[in-house]
């Protein structure tokens, strides 16, 4: 199948689970019906960096760490929504009820996300990655294509366990692993067959599928001021703000800014390991940066597709986010070919990286 219409797809038919979906839903739409009002204005202060919420496997060879998902745009059908800019209110979570004393209560973003002390996130991933070679043995992603085009390509899987535990101070577990499980091999081509001339052999020495899987424990990522997170706002119009600042390049144009702010927040989402505050605030915000992303609704999710062009490695990007949970489902990434496209032997809707995961509360690592 087409991985580009099953981004869209993937949801079909899915119903609203419950309540709390409907809710969940309904915080994130009503952003679309929000005035506008003007952009809140951008302080250039220190940079402030943080460290990824999760570390994403791509397929063995290069090891290489994916935080930011993204795909090519191959322009599917697409529902235009409204481009709403920054207001400088934040918009707080509608209050419910309280079933003990009757009295009203700020419900919690995406209720039942968060584990209790002792438990754990599991956090589920699969990434498909493009890997090619050249003639010289040299095995590369394409953002890394030198001189010579490559003779072939392989998509490869790999696969990641993470376990989050409820203290943000206490050291993730980490299992890796199985590695290069190769699922397609593209060029050089046997005309008489139509299938690849000696590459497959070529790939199974070059990476050879890895069974084994790997635990390891991980330190909690912190930010400058103290535990992951602990410094990043919770309101749309201040993550955007906290995201803009680059002090030390007053040259960058607004569009620049806007997109480091996008991949800024995209990447937070990709990292399944946000609190369920700060999840639901940068849905709102990425529902107001200028120019906004394009935005598929259907039943219980969002997707969220990008076009970065600004930067280094220019690409596309989609990620597609439950809006019962906040939780990404899948992402993928498709770097632009620009005019070495005609070098590339891997068709053009197959993306460089592809990322489904499943996120669950667990009562111990298992």
């Amino acid at each position: 199948m087409d991985k580009w219409q099953h981004v869209r797809e993937i949801n079909a038919g899915e119903q609203l689970a419950d309540d709390r979906l409907a809710a969940a839903r309904a915080r994130v739409l009503a952003r679309l019906d929000a005035p506008a009002s003007s952009p809140r204005a951008r302080k250039l202060q220190r940079p402030v960096w943080l460290v990824a919420g999760a570390l994403v496997t791509a397929a063995a060879v290069t090891a290489t760490a994916i935080v930011v998902a993204q795909h090519d745009d191959p322009a599917p059908e697409i529902e235009a929504l409204p481009v709403v800019t920054p207001s400088p209110t934040p918009i707080a979570p509608t209050p419910t009820p309280s079933s003990a004393s009757g009295a009203t209560a700020v419900q919690e973003p995406f209720p039942g996300t968060t584990p209790a002390p002792g438990q754990y996130l599991r956090n589920t991933c699969r990434t498909e990655t493009l890997n090619y070679r050249d003639a010289y043995i040299r095995v590369f992603n394409w953002p890394e294509l030198g001189e010579y085009a490559p003779i072939s390509a392989a998509l490869m899987a790999s696969n990641l366990v993470e376990f989050l535990p409820a203290d943000p101070t206490q050291d993730r577990i980490m299992r890796w692993g199985p590695h290069n499980e190769r699922l397609s091999a593209y060029g050089p081509w046997d005309p008489a067959s139509g299938q690849p001339l000696g590459d497959v052999v070529a790939w199974d020495n070059l990476a050879p599928f890895d069974p084994e899987v790997f635990e390891e424990s991980w330190p909690a990522p912190r930010s400058e001021d103290g535990p992951l997170w602990s410094n990043v706002p919770r309101d749309p119009a201040g993550l955007i703000e906290f995201y803009g600042r680059f002090g030390p390049e007053p040259t960058l144009t607004p569009e620049e800014i806007n997109e480091q702010v996008q991949m800024s927040l995209v990447s937070v989402l990709n990292g399944n390991s946000a609190p369920a505050d700060l999840r639901a605030g940068v849905l709102e915000a990425l529902m107001m940066v200028t120019p906004a992303a394009s935005q598929v609704v259907e039943a219980g999710a969002i997707t969220f597709q990008f076009s970065f062009a600004q930067g280094y490695w220019p690409r596309s990007e989609s990620v597609t986010v439950d809006l019962a949970t906040g939780w990404v489902r899948e992402s993928a990434v498709r770097y632009d070919r620009g005019d070495r496209a005609d070098e590339d032997p891997v068709p053009s809707d197959v993306p460089d990286i592809w990322r489904t995961c499943n996120v669950e509360i667990v009562d111990g690592v298992w």
